[in-house]
């Protein structure tokens, strides 16, 4: 709807002008702000429901000066590691490193977390921690390995 404020020429068409510019700028604005929202939804969706990668909490001491007790890690969920990657894989025998999904989401997983530093005779890898004081050595089969952790921070 067009206001008219006054019978003036040209004074109407400026007020059109305003009202004009001022509308392509609210356009604009929530344009912007959709593409925002959508970026930050899209984030938050693969990184907490993104099957390749699961976010977890540590709970031990053996991977200390690297990552400490209580740090969150990103595993990225593959097989394909090599020499001095640090790992997630499962625990058959002891439970050394035990990490919570995050419990947010109500889901548990028990990894154990330690580095990749040799070769085994039998052709497994040699996995330990890096704690000097907790070091332990492991022969690991690569189809006990979940995946790679990729980054670690502070929790």
């Amino acid at each position: 709807m067009r206001r008219k404020f006054t019978k003036k020429k040209g004074l109407g068409k400026k007020l059109d002008m305003k009202l004009i510019e001022t509308n392509k700028i609210k356009r604009a604005t929530l344009f912007l702000g959709i593409v925002i929202v959508t970026i930050l939804l899209t984030t938050f969706i693969l990184l907490f429901f993104n099957p390749l990668i699961e976010v977890n909490k540590l709970n031990g001491k053996s991977m200390e000066p690297t990552i400490k007790d209580g740090d969150l890690v990103y595993i990225y969920k593959s097989q394909d590691v090599g020499m001095k990657n640090i790992v997630a894989y499962g625990d058959n025998k002891y439970k050394w490193y035990s990490s919570d999904l995050n419990s947010f989401f109500g889901k548990k997983s028990e990894y154990i977390i330690h580095r990749i530093t040799g070769i085994c005779a039998n052709g497994d890898f040699l996995i330990e921690g890096d704690n000097e004081i907790l070091r332990m050595k492991e022969c690991v089969n690569k189809s006990r390995i979940m995946g790679e952790v990729i980054y670690y921070k502070n929790g």
